[in-house]
């Protein structure tokens, strides 16, 4: 019989039909008598494209995930073919397999859940920081994390999607978006870090300490009053200025001040300046001390420290009993606890007469603590503390933030207050 030519027999009769055009569709199983029999034609392309539930080229990347679908060494978006099916684009049939389950009470998919994960960083993007505050924040409410020793953090739980990401760390904030995918983790990028954007910063330096060394290298920009003791009337002017001038001390969210700044505001201006960082404090600011400038914090909030001897502006040596030498410290602060990955610190006192606290009010926390000889004795006492008056924060410290008399769990210790003020 001729291609192309169908005989049927029809009651014991030969009947030719002629030739009928064969399906002009590819070669497949449908029949060829038929070309409204399409059961050969590709179906359209799944409309949600490629598939966290397909694995096309077997390499074990979910399609939606894979830069080669094929495994052709082309990526897909080069690649004519990307699916490897034979025909151009990517058109692999929908498969309703490839779908998530739904929720029969919602009628909604039911969606597997992922992580994001994160490294917190300081400005200058090398120092990793403990204690950050992650927020990542969803419809369905902010789910929450602590960064570790070492920066890292991170969130499970998360339902698929865009959300924006929130970490905070003392005055530093920093926001950006991740996106969750079903099942995986979801590593934020390395630089980013906190940033000082708009906080303002002033330190007064002073004759024996200088925190301005932890902080530059922290990547921090900060404004300089000359306060040294040892300078004499110009140095004198300018503590005082600032510490008697509200306007100008608003200027700055975060004040440091060194240890052996000038002491003349205590003779002629004290009420003044009590009143300006105590209201400073409470508006918000923040203000770290150490060691002889120890009267800006007694004067402003004398009911949160008692200091050794007459604690008064009567004698202010009296409180300045510390002998030199190393002290173990204990450490309470948790996230320098996680920054130090231990609750002990190596700390030194490499001058002789360092402030003393003999106790302080409940409402202030003990940092670091400690065993350490004084003249006439020695005792348990704090080393570290910090307390909050209204919005504002204070923190105190009894040993110094120079490099030659920092040990490296000092160094620490200090990047960690100076970030979380």
């Amino acid at each position: 019989m001729a291609a192309g030519t169908l005989t049927l027999m029809a009651c014991g009769n030969e009947a030719s039909l002629g030739n009928i055009p064969t399906d002009p569709d590819l070669p497949g199983t449908d029949d060829p008598t038929d070309p409204t029999d399409d059961t050969d034609t590709p179906p359209p392309p799944d409309p949600d494209g490629p598939s966290p539930l397909r694995d096309t080229d077997g390499d074990g990347i979910p399609d939606d995930r894979d830069g080669d679908l094929d495994g052709d060494g082309l990526l897909n978006d080069v690649d004519p073919d990307p699916d490897g099916d034979g025909q151009p684009g990517y058109t692999l049939p929908y498969d309703p397999a490839d779908d998530p389950p739904i929720d029969p009470s919602t009628g909604l998919p039911i969606l597997e859940e992922g992580s994001a994960r994160g490294r917190v960083c300081a400005p200058n993007g090398t120092t990793w920081v403990a204690g950050a505050e992650i927020s990542v924040l969803t419809p369905s409410g902010a789910y929450t994390a602590t960064s570790n020793g070492d920066g890292w953090w991170q969130v499970d739980g998360l339902p698929p999607g865009t959300y924006g990401v929130v970490v905070t760390k003392g005055s530093f904030y920093l926001q950006y978006n991740v996106t969750i995918l079903d099942g995986q983790v979801t590593e934020t990028i390395y630089d980013e870090c906190l940033s000082q954007g708009d906080l303002t910063i002033a330190v007064v330096t002073g004759a024996w300490d200088h925190v301005e060394d932890v902080l530059e290298p922290l990547g921090l920009v900060v404004t300089e009053y000359d306060g040294d003791i040892l300078g004499g009337s110009t140095q004198d002017a300018t503590v005082t200025n600032l510490l008697t001038n509200p306007t100008l001390l608003a200027q700055y969210d975060v004040v440091f001040l060194n240890c052996g700044i000038s002491e003349d505001w205590v003779d002629t201006n004290e009420t003044l300046v009590a009143q300006t960082l105590r209201d400073y404090v409470e508006a918000g600011g923040s203000i770290y001390a150490s060691d002889w400038s120890y009267y800006t914090i007694e004067a402003a909030f004398p009911e949160k420290i008692t200091f050794f001897g007459n604690d008064s502006d009567d004698n202010l040596y009296d409180a300045r009993v510390g002998l030199p030498g190393p002290v173990q410290g204990i450490v309470a602060d948790p996230a320098m606890a996680l920054l130090l990955g231990s609750n002990q610190a190596d700390v030194q006192y490499d001058l002789n007469n360092w402030v003393v606290m003999s106790s302080h009010d409940p409402t202030v926390e003990n940092m670091v603590e400690g065993d350490y000889s004084y003249s006439g004795g020695s005792a348990t006492g704090p080393l570290s503390v910090r307390f909050s008056a209204g919005a504002g924060r204070v923190i105190y410290t009894t040993f110094h933030n120079e490099g030659g008399a920092t040990t490296p769990d000092m160094r620490k210790m200090l990047e960690e207050i100076a970030l979380s003020l």
